[in-house]
């Protein structure tokens, strides 16, 4: 699990236990996204994509490591995860726990093989997605006005 590629979990754990927060060159702090997508490639692509329309982007492999990230944060705006994916939980259980425990974050599912079940609220886009579509979502989700 890493918010960059190249920056250790322990070195942002303790950037967050020292008060910093992902901020933009602004006083506004950034958005903040956890991308939850066990495909390497998409998550780096997809990650590179939602820094650019203005989120800070926290990366997770599995559902088991992004349930350990908002166990310890609680400042996630929202949540972007694939549905099929290894570990312990897919997608749709992980959403139903964001659902239930961490309401605060707004979550939302894609996949390119299958639909959320019924009833399930969060957002959904199939693959392959338009990334600047999902940010639009997401921002107007929680609250934000998204760019025009």
């Amino acid at each position: 699990m890493n918010s960059e590629p190249d920056k250790p979990v322990a070195a942002m754990q303790a950037a967050a236990s020292d008060g910093l927060s992902p901020q933009s060159k602004k006083s506004e702090p950034l958005p903040i996204l956890l991308l939850v997508e066990d495909d390497v490639l998409l998550r780096l692509a997809a990650a590179d994509q939602f820094r650019a329309e203005g989120f800070h982007v926290v990366e997770a492999a599995n559902a088991d490591e992004a349930l350990t990230y908002l166990r310890g944060y609680s400042n996630v705006d929202a949540v972007f995860a694939d549905v099929r994916m290894p570990g312990s939980l897919d997608g749709i259980e992980l959403a139903m726990m964001v659902n239930r425990y961490y309401p605060r974050a707004k979550m939302f599912l894609t996949s390119g093989v299958t639909d959320p079940l019924p009833g399930l609220t969060v957002g959904f886009f199939k693959k392959p997605y338009n990334a600047s579509l999902v940010a639009r979502a997401i921002k107007l989700a929680c609250g934000i006005r998204p760019k025009p």
